[in-house]
């Protein structure tokens, strides 16, 4: 008897993992199509994490060339509890710079560009 030295028996097997991959890939599509996004409730959760527009200031006082934006924005939001009064009273205490009223108008959390993504990814 000879051996079989053209690996048959591998390539007859390829077919049963790259069915149970389609098999697999198929049920996930299926899945996310039932997923529905409750904008509400990101929204919600946005309006409570103000701690988030740490590095969309720290990039307008960089514009500015605002030393240690970096530092002062960690000691703004390291241990605190970030709300909106916190950082208006910390952007009107920036003696350095005076921050146009267009840049403080483009840092809001709840803004209308995620309005638009979540809109754009929905289905028609």
């Amino acid at each position: 008897m000879q051996r079989d030295l053209s690996d048959s028996t591998v390539l007859r097997s390829l077919g049963v993992p790259f069915a149970h991959s389609l098999i697999a890939f198929r049920a996930t599509l299926s899945g996310f199509a039932r997923i529905d996004v409750d904008q509400e409730g990101m929204l919600r959760d946005l309006d409570q994490a103000w701690e988030l527009l740490a590095e969309p200031i720290q990039t307008v006082l960089r514009k500015y060339q605002v030393e240690s934006a970096y530092e002062k924005l960690k000691d703004l939001t390291r241990g605190e509890k970030v709300t909106r009064v916190y950082i208006v009273s910390f952007i009107d205490s920036l003696d350095e710079i005076e921050i146009s009223s267009r840049d403080l108008n483009l840092i809001e959390v709840r803004s209308c560009a995620l309005q638009d993504c979540l809109n754009e990814q929905r289905p028609n």
